[in-house]
């Protein structure tokens, strides 16, 4: 199921009161913080996003048994066996897929959401990897792909300083985000609560 139907179908929508402008702040403390002192931000985007262009907050939930859009089924699962054994959790699995980008490129198109996590949040990502892929598609093996990414590219996934860090090849990069809930604030509202 893609995201953007996921959305549709479990989520619920706030209006940026006082009240959860507050309720944002304390249950997003960790992250917030970790935003305030970095130079990145999260977004998602989606063209179902423009269907609920006038909700300041989308609230998704957590899930688990993420499947695979365009990667095929064994390898997003032999890639997620190598990140759990790496990370001790299931990244393609369990994760919302977002983007790193820096704050200074923010987009104030209708599909962009910045992401905002609840408190006990975790991630991984690739400094050096914009979309896995986009990576896969260039194989013309899969065995091939897997042996790359076992060798090459999964050394280089880290799952700390993610609003820190610098990708000097990419605009924005992949960044996989467990949390028992997850924020999507359009970037006007963003902007004018929470941007640092």
């Amino acid at each position: 199921m893609r995201f953007g139907n996921y959305v549709n179908e479990t989520t619920n929508t706030l209006k940026g009161t006082p009240d959860n402008i507050t309720l944002i702040k304390r249950e997003c403390s960790e992250f917030l913080k970790e935003l305030k002192s970095g130079k990145n931000i999260l977004h998602r985007a989606s063209r179902k996003f423009k269907t609920l262009k006038d909700s300041e907050i989308i609230i998704v939930p957590y899930r688990t048994g993420r499947a695979p859009v365009d990667t095929p089924e064994k390898v997003h699962k032999y890639i997620d066996n190598l990140l759990f054994e790496k990370f001790g959790w299931y990244p393609r699995s369990e994760s919302l897929f977002c983007w790193i980008q820096n704050k200074n490129r923010s987009e104030t198109i209708l599909s962009i959401r910045i992401v905002i996590p609840a408190n006990g949040y975790k991630y991984v990502y690739s400094p050096i990897i914009r979309d896995i892929y986009e990576n896969y598609s260039r194989f013309g093996r899969k065995q091939d792909f897997v042996k790359w990414f076992k060798e090459e590219l999964l050394p280089t996934y880290k799952d700390k300083n993610a609003l820190n860090t610098t990708f000097h090849m990419y605009d924005s990069i992949e960044l996989m985000l467990k949390a028992k809930k997850y924020y999507l604030l359009s970037v006007d509202f963003y902007e004018k609560y929470f941007s640092y």
